[in-house]
């Protein structure tokens, strides 16, 4: 389970190397790199939670995103 206050880094290393990212996770990307918490993004983003979770446990599993 994702803390809701968790707020992220972006490896930039790791993402260069990714191709073909979701428009989910595209999303949650932007949102994470200007500050947004994990309750923020779900909030925002218009897709249904479990997709942007799904979305976000991608980009963790990845280590394109790293806990703050």
């Amino acid at each position: 389970a994702l803390d809701p206050a968790a707020r992220f880094t972006i490896d930039g290393e790791a993402l260069r190397g990714e191709t073909g990212l979701t428009k989910s996770q595209e999303a949650v990307l932007d949102l994470a790199a200007v500050g947004f918490t994990v309750r923020r993004i779900l909030d925002v983003i218009p897709q249904p939670d479990a997709e942007v979770v799904e979305a976000l446990q991608s980009l963790l599993d990845a280590e394109i995103l790293r806990p703050a």
